[in-house]
């Protein structure tokens, strides 16, 4: 029958896909956990950090690699995860430095502009946990500097007039992000007032 043949093509077809999927599934997975790692090694300022970021990056262009053998097959919601890890872990690397940030182009490989954004919104939450680091060992030049980005990447965001359908989760991670931003600004302000406090009442000994 007709139809025999009309399946067996179908069933090729969904046989490749899936191969693909699977592989580029467990490829996301390593190259997310790879991000991870790189993460906290840039929280706590360990060695090894540029080791493990290569490795993720040579993970997602063996990704792409792989999906390009597939062209016509939509593989884009199985890079989400794994583009976004990668924009986190690179940004927040470059404003540890000092360092200004790459424009998605700029990115090897280069990332989505959408994919860019959620990354960067993920960022601004990690420079929350950098501030309270900072707060812990008294480094308050470091809080501000990192504060003062946060509410810069935040505004920027934030300013962006397009629907969800063009930027989705994009806004509840803004949403979030403010929360977060108002929380570290009084945490911040009141650690430095204590900071201060106790400085003059050091020297109120020292007389």
């Amino acid at each position: 029958m007709e139809i025999d043949a009309v399946f067996q093509e179908i069933i090729e077809q969904l046989d490749a896909f899936d191969e693909i999927r699977e592989k580029i599934m467990v490829l996301g997975r390593k190259g997310i956990r790879s991000c991870s790692e790189a993460i906290k090694k840039l929280h706590r300022r360990e060695a090894g950090v540029d080791q493990v970021i290569g490795e993720a990056r040579t993970t997602l262009k063996e990704m792409l690699g792989i999906a390009a053998q597939q062209p016509k097959i939509h593989l884009d919601s199985y890079f989400e995860g794994i583009y976004q890890e990668f924009v986190e872990m690179i940004l927040l690397q470059q404003i540890f430095k000092g360092d200004a940030l790459l424009k998605p182009s700029e990115f090897d490989p280069p990332v989505p502009a959408v994919a860019y954004l959620g990354g960067l919104c993920d960022a601004i939450g990690e420079l929350r946990r950098a501030i309270l680091d900072c707060i812990r060992d008294e480094q308050f030049d470091d809080a501000l500097k990192y504060f003062d980005t946060m509410e810069k990447l935040h505004d920027h965001v934030n300013s962006l007039d397009y629907p969800n359908a063009v930027i989705p989760d994009i806004r509840h991670k803004s949403d979030v992000n403010r929360k977060l931003i108002h929380a570290t600004r009084s945490e911040l302000t009141v650690a430095m007032h204590i900071n201060k406090l106790n400085k003059n009442l050091a020297k109120l000994d020292n007389l």
